[in-house]
């Protein structure tokens, strides 16, 4: 079935036959001696700027109706270019003709009948008057032309850039690959972070697969697992270089996670990523640096973190511990938690240290193992549980707001 015109569309074309019957009538007349010249200036000069505020109008009020009833989800992004149209054509045409008979007919009317230099000067000016419309008409299809032009070029190169960007994620992925040695593993992740900065629409894809490679690279079972363009892989272990790899792999993602350069609160670095969503769940970090970095969400389910961990000043809008497993000293001083934070089941070997930390929501650090000491001094949340947790060292709750539920939770040695 076909697609009915809109309203706007039935009704533009009318008006466009209407004009066209009368020019076609008019002109038709004069050609038949219907009409004689004295009666064609007649109408000229008395309904001539009538008809032409009358024309005006209409045209005012096609286009207004179009516009207005012209549904936005029908304009894409790119409206496809679509060639002229046989009608504005006929129409530019037609307005030439017209403005040279309007201009010849009106100065002949003036010139005096019997005055032939006059009434030569009036044709001459007259066909001066259409030679001028139709060059101003010539210059709008030039300038419509150029603007194609420009158009065509504009997308030619955000195509262009856009396949050589992708070429470039592509490449880097490829020698990412856990099947690649350390070094150009190591190229990899640096053009992966050079292209991540320059373009920030493929920031996601390359934090995403940093994180794929940190959650799929650790050492299990005398193998070390990989990822190559999203697929995990395996291939024989070699420590000492994935643990090279697995550290500049850390160390880019954090450094592009604080929004100031140093302590003295300088304006915001430019290699900050906002808004990055991190998804460590199962991996293996190590001496993990987190400080001062902001995360829009943070995923540790799981997550070994060996030797110490530092999150001192970190800020997440929302964060999971859930089940991680800290081997050394770790601190969350001074760390800001937003949004919902989870820390149920987690276990700590070292000291850990959460003092100065704000949370804004509830946290539940239920079946938690503190194996060294644990200080919660000066910790603002509005409600926090310890049930089913284990204090194998001291527990610190000096100054902390109250809301804290202590019940079931075991002191002691550990078993």
């Amino acid at each position: 079935m076909r697609p009915r015109r809109p309203a706007a569309g039935r009704l533009e074309g009318a008006a466009l036959l209407l004009a066209g019957a009368a020019l076609l009538t008019l002109l038709g007349l004069a050609l038949t001696g219907g009409l004689h010249e004295n009666d064609l200036l007649g109408l000229l000069r008395e309904w001539g700027p009538v008809t032409a505020l009358v024309a005006f109008a209409l045209a005012c009020l096609v286009a207004g109706l179009r516009a207005a009833t012209r549904r936005a989800i029908d304009v894409p992004a790119r409206p496809p270019l679509r060639p002229i149209r046989w009608w504005a054509v006929a129409a530019a045409f037609a307005a030439v003709v017209t403005a040279t008979w309007a201009g010849v007919s009106w100065l002949l009317g003036v010139a005096a009948p019997n005055d032939g230099p006059a009434r030569l000067e009036a044709i001459k000016t007259g066909l001066a008057i259409g030679a001028g419309t139709g060059a101003a008409i010539a210059l709008l299809f030039t300038a419509r032309r150029q603007w194609l032009s420009e158009r065509s070029q504009a997308h030619t190169e955000v195509d262009t850039t856009e396949r050589r960007v992708s070429e470039m994620y592509a490449k880097a992925a490829d020698q990412f690959s856990t099947d690649q040695d350390a070094v150009v593993r190591l190229a990899g992740l640096y053009a992966l972070e050079r292209l991540a900065q320059d373009y920030a629409a493929h920031r996601p894809a390359v934090v995403n697969l940093i994180c794929a490679y940190l959650s799929s690279a650790a050492p299990a079972a005398g193998r070390t697992l990989g990822v190559r363009a999203g697929r995990a892989e395996t291939r024989p272990p070699s420590p000492r270089k994935d643990k090279q790899v697995r550290l500049a792999a850390q160390e880019v993602l954090t450094n592009h996670l604080r929004p100031v350069a140093d302590t003295r609160e300088r304006p915001t670095d430019p290699r900050f990523w906002p808004d990055t969503d991190l998804d460590l769940a199962g991996a293996a970090l190590t001496d993990f640096d987190f400080r001062r970095c902001r995360v829009r969400s943070a995923r540790f389910t799981g997550t070994r973190f060996e030797g110490d961990s530092t999150f001192f000043l970190a800020r997440f809008a929302e964060v999971s511990f859930t089940g991680a497993r800290f081997t050394g000293a770790t601190t969350f001083d001074s760390a800001r938690f937003d949004g919902a934070a989870r820390f149920e089941e987690v276990h700590f070997t070292g000291d850990v240290v959460f003092s100065g930390a704000s949370f804004a929501q509830k946290v539940s650090f239920q079946r938690a193992r503190f194996l060294g000491d644990a200080r919660f001094n000066r910790v603002s949340w509005p409600f926090a549980t310890f049930r089913g947790a284990f204090f194998g060292g001291q527990a610190e709750f000096i100054a902390t707001d109250t809301g804290t539920d202590l019940s079931a939770a075991v002191s002691g040695t550990a078993p």
